[in-house]
């Protein structure tokens, strides 16, 4: 079927358009004529989903690829540039470090891909996958950057691990504030 909002074609019985939300059943609000115009008012409860889009179509893969890398990194001792070997044994505990914390970025990827195709299904608890997903990965760099900070000793790149603790703690906010809108939408 088709939404007579936006003409984006959709499947029998969702309720509600994931392109412009609006309601797609017989039993849904009716749009009012405008007595001055004779035009349909427009729907209150349209909702943009820009943003959604975005998410489950690029944002959500470009991290899992990132965290991929990232991950392919840590394992193998590439963020090193070739000093590895040096670098292991000045200090060798960073290599278990980074072991460990290569196996958990391929998760957190593995965790991103799952939750781009529960968006894009509107499953039940989708949005809610998406902020354990933030906090996930922001506890992650914490944790990576408190063990970096004991194990060398060194402050250097504490500038980027702040802003990102930053941007994830803003994502998580406006994410929230988003999906809240959206929630009805969100029910297979």
């Amino acid at each position: 079927m088709f939404c007579k909002n936006c003409g984006t074609q959709v499947a029998d019985g969702t309720p509600f358009c994931p392109s412009c939300g609006a309601p797609l059943n017989a039993d849904a609000q009716q749009p009012v004529q405008n007595q001055w115009q004779g035009q349909p008012a427009p729907q209150q409860n349209q909702l943009q989903m820009n943003w959604y889009k975005f998410l489950i179509y690029f944002a959500l893969w470009a991290s899992a690829v990132s965290y991929v890398i990232t991950g392919i990194l840590l394992l193998t001792g590439g963020i090193y540039s070739g000093l590895a070997s040096l670098v292991y044994a000045y200090y060798p505990a960073l290599k278990i470090v980074n072991i460990l914390f290569g196996i958990i970025f391929l998760a957190l990827a593995a965790f991103s891909v799952y939750v781009a195709l529960q968006l894009k299904g509107f499953k039940k608890g989708a949005p809610k996958l998406l902020m354990y997903l933030y906090i996930a990965a922001l506890a992650v760099a914490i944790l990576y950057a408190i063990l970096n900070l004991i194990i060398v000793g060194s402050l250097s790149g504490l500038s980027t691990i702040i802003i990102e603790i930053i941007v994830s703690i803003v994502m998580i906010i406006l994410n929230k504030i988003y999906f809240d809108k959206r929630k009805h939408l969100f029910v297979n």
